[in-house]
């Protein structure tokens, strides 16, 4: 029913409030020998620096856990659902692997077949048991799944598997708690740190259901938020209604693996979604970091944000920077808008959008028409030979000298970010030029062109900004693509391409911000927008 009465909305509200819980642990032993055999394996995996090489195989089976620890689906259902097929490449990369990657793989391998024998979701049965025990089943009951948004392709399962007797239901996405309705019970299966966000606490910002119960498997963790004003209202002007608030948002039943007194969780923490996989996102970042440090100790280091995304990804955003960030018209799972939004903005649900893939042809190509119009063909002929000059140059005197004493003369020189990786890539007739004036000049001071400094560093300009000018084009043209376009794949699978078409060659794909880390951490620059897998 739509709440129009606020004293029967904050009424309501107050009783959920002050009932306690109940704790109720549920089992799932094949789930627990799963999760401790793939922390063994990606832990080796990630030691032998193989990890690129596994990530399809590990993603397929992160991403059927995850599904099957936050919906009631069973194993064959949600196959369809992950639709990735990683078997193809098995066999090679464990012929090529060392014998203890075998080995772990092996014991990986029967456990996950092992779960796949289950045949019912713990989770569900749990579930199922407490809705026979109710003694108004006729209420109205909202079942939310964390792991998959898609709502119609499941109201055939829940009609197929709801105990008799239970015919006011609905299947809702978290953001359908945003609405104002109230339910008789709203059963969430899934962890719950993902929805628990200053001005995103959609499941317990009250009015949202009389009775609420949750249901986790070993792993996840729950945390209940304190109350907004009242007794969970976030009705500024109703906040004296009821009196003094309540010091603990408590629900009806909880089942899950955590104690009542770790359901508290400071309202200024907007850790929320990140928090829940820390340990696991810091690894990465620290891979990633010293990945970079061998090559990079002259990188510029910024500070940013760490942010958890659907589609077992995080990503590095600048804290002082800004984010391409899609609205959605949440009644049509379509774009509604795209805007451009700073970093301190970002909430949990939010979908962002990154660039994934390049397209740097087609920019070249655009670029180098955008120059014709500007120039004209013969002037553009005379930049490009102008390029091949130095370049040529360049090559030789590696060639002649080694690359180990190069990058030596090129620090000398005043570089600061002079290594091997950078000096193939402006050898590259695909690389304008060093991404900085002060190792563009120690090149060309290397093979003695400095004396024509000044056209060399006037020819790379115009280029660049031709360049940026195409780029640009190309993200608008894009942009305008994505306005009305559905995102229902974005819903189902956590992430979505546009772009990779001959008119629209670079790739941008959509994420859902499951959590974000407003303490910011020093990184190189060149790690940020870049979403990267990491195991959930």
């Amino acid at each position: 029913m739509n709440i129009e009465d606020a004293d029967y909305a904050f009424n309501t509200a107050e009783k959920a409030a002050h009932r306690g819980w109940q704790i109720d642990q549920v089992k799932w032993p094949n789930l627990t020998k799963l999760n401790k055999s793939l922390s063994a394996f990606r832990k080796l995996v990630f030691d032998l620096d193989i990890k690129e090489e596994w990530e399809p195989v590990m993603k397929f089976i992160f991403l059927v856990r995850y599904h099957l620890t936050t919906s009631p689906l069973p194993y064959h259902e949600i196959v369809k659902l992950v639709r990735l097929d990683a078997g193809a490449s098995i066999p090679h990369l464990l012929s090529s692997s060392p014998s203890d990657v075998q080995e772990l793989y092996q014991q990986l391998n029967h456990n996950f077949s092992q779960l796949q024998l289950d045949d019912e979701n713990p989770l569900w049965s749990a579930a199922m048991k407490q809705i026979a025990q109710w003694t108004d089943p006729q209420g109205q009951v909202a079942f939310m799944s964390n792991g998959i948004r898609s709502v119609p392709s499941h109201y055939a399962f829940y009609k197929k598997y709801l105990p008799e007797g239970i015919p006011n239901y609905w299947v809702i996405c978290p953001t359908d708690l945003r609405q104002v309705y109230l339910y008789d019970h709203l059963i969430v299966f899934g962890s719950t740190r993902r929805h628990i966000e200053r001005n995103h606490h959609h499941i317990f910002t009250s009015p949202r259901a009389e009775h609420l119960w949750l249901f986790l498997p070993p792993g996840p963790k729950a945390i209940m938020p304190a109350p907004y004003g009242l007794a969970g209202s976030s009705k500024k002007k109703y906040a004296n209604k009821l009196g003094k608030p309540v010091n603990t948002f408590a629900c009806e039943h909880y089942i899950g693996n955590v104690s009542a007194d770790q359901g508290q969780i400071n309202d200024e923490d907007d850790g929320a979604g990140y928090h829940e996989h820390v340990e696991e996102v810091d690894s990465a970042i620290r891979l990633l970091i010293d990945r970079e440090s061998g090559t990079s100790e002259h990188s510029e280091i910024v500070p940013a944000y760490r942010v958890k995304l659907s589609g077992d990804k995080f990503v590095l955003v600048s804290a002082s920077g800004s984010v391409t960030r899609i609205q959605i018209d949440t009644e049509n799972y379509t774009c509604e808008d795209v805007e451009t939004a700073g970093s301190e903005t970002i909430h949990t649900d939010d979908v962002l959008l990154f660039s994934t893939a390049g397209g740097g042809d087609m920019v070249a190509e655009l670029g180098n028409k955008l120059l014709e119009e500007s120039y004209g063909k013969i002037e553009v002929e005379k930049f490009y030979a102008a390029q091949n000059t130095w370049k040529l140059a360049f090559r030789d005197y590696v060639n002649t000298h080694g690359m180990e004493y190069v990058i030596s003369m090129l620090k000398q020189q005043g570089s600061k970010i002079a290594r091997e990786t950078n000096v193939r890539n402006w050898m590259s007739q695909e690389n304008i030029a060093p991404g900085t004036w002060r190792s563009f000049e120690a090149v060309l001071t290397l093979c003695r062109l400095q004396d024509s400094k000044d056209l060399f560093f006037d020819v790379v300009a115009k280029i660049r900004k031709m360049r940026h000018r195409a780029g640009s084009q190309l993200n608008k043209k894009l942009r305008a693509d994505l306005n009305g376009r559905s995102l229902r794949e974005l819903f189902d699978k956590g992430e979505q391409d546009f772009g990779g078409t001959t008119n629209l060659p670079n790739v941008k794909t959509a994420y859902f911000v499951e959590g974000i880390s407003r303490t910011s951490i020093e990184v190189p620059r060149q790690l940020l927008n870049h979403p990267t897998y990491f195991s959930v």
